[in-house]
């Protein structure tokens, strides 16, 4: 797996570990919450300004894509796999949790796991921020 890839994925994992963090209670009102947080820029510079590992983590994404419309698109993204893994253990934010933290041991194999529309749209976003660092 290259680089931008597997950075791309990293940082995806990292903002949803933010968000699980935060997360507290399974509820449809609570992902939804975080969903928004994730996706509305005003919510989510709220959320930046009050917690140092978001702070860390939207910093580790804009060094990657910067902030333009692929920061937007990766934010929707991890908001979605974050609904996702949800879902995926029945409401369990702790179980959500525990498979990101073997996410960030194991980037390659997390990717295995997910739809093909969510590796579709991580691979998009690598090769967008791969053509946009070989420009002059």
């Amino acid at each position: 797996m290259n680089f931008i890839l597997k950075t791309i994925l990293f940082s995806l994992v990292s903002l949803n570990l933010w968000a699980a963090e935060d997360f507290g209670k399974a509820s449809r009102e609570a992902v939804e919450e975080v969903q928004h947080n994730m996706t509305n820029v005003s919510a989510r510079e709220k959320s930046i300004n009050e917690n140092a590992n978001t702070r860390a983590a939207d910093r580790q994404l804009t060094e990657l894509v910067g902030n333009g419309a692929l920061k937007q698109e990766s934010y929707q993204l991890s908001a979605d796999i974050f609904k996702y893994l949800i879902d995926k253990h029945a409401g369990d934010p702790i179980k959500a949790q525990e498979e990101l933290l073997k996410a960030m041991k194991d980037p390659k194999a997390f990717l295995g796991t997910l739809p093909d529309n969510y590796k579709d749209k991580i691979r998009q976003i690598a090769a967008e921020v791969e053509a946009k660092n070989k420009k002059p």
